[in-house]
């Protein structure tokens, strides 16, 4: 009789373990299906939102191509996606952020946002996107000093989609390293577009 209430005893156990076993795996489960679907449920961060989380006080482009490629990812955001006023404004002020003080001076903030707003306009109105860029390789950027500053030189070229055209669009960037350490656009000049 002790031996069948040992067994008993024994199965007992090894029948509560298993039912705390299964309880544990179903709470893992059920657990890993809802924060999957709060993820899904979540609204994904935009291609302009994600650009607007940079912060470059803290995480400026460290290169000259680095900060052509931010520029021209700013300026895909322009023609290719859907944005808030607010966030056009806040797409051009990290925009000036990449020129160099002499370009801005050039180009004031209220004006460079409202010409912004009519080449946009224009661009649209003609179903005009960028399709994608290409920076020149890292090798291919030119330095070099003049006035005691020192300076770089790239090329980027954009594919235009026009309407049902494709076409190129390429332009030559030029940087100059501000006191801090930092690549500004100086100016571009559009080379050829076919």
């Amino acid at each position: 009789m002790k031996g069948a209430m040992a067994k008993s005893l024994k199965l007992l156990v090894l029948g509560a373990i298993m039912i705390g076993l299964l309880v544990m795996l179903y709470y893992n489960v059920s657990n890993k299906k809802k924060s999957t679907s709060e993820e899904d449920s979540t609204t994904k961060a935009t291609v302009v939102q994600e650009l607007l989380m940079r912060d470059l006080e803290k995480s400026y482009p460290p290169t000259p191509k680095e900060v052509v490629k931010l520029y021209s990812d700013i300026t895909q955001c322009y023609y290719n996606q859907t944005y808030s006023d607010e966030e056009l404004e806040e797409l051009a002020k990290m925009s000036m952020k990449l020129m160099d003080p002499e370009l801005r001076l050039n180009n004031p903030e209220e004006a460079y946002l409202e010409s912004l707003k009519t080449e946009i306009a224009d661009k649209r109105s003609q179903d005009c996107k960028i399709y994608s860029y290409n920076t020149s390789s890292s090798t291919d950027v030119e330095y070099y000093t003049k006035d005691g500053r020192e300076m770089a030189s790239l090329y980027c070229t954009y594919t235009i989609r026009l309407g049902t055209s494709m076409g190129n669009t390429t332009e030559q960037f030029l940087l100059r390293k501000d006191e801090e350490g930092h690549w500004k656009i100086l100016g571009w000049l559009v080379e050829n577009e076919n």
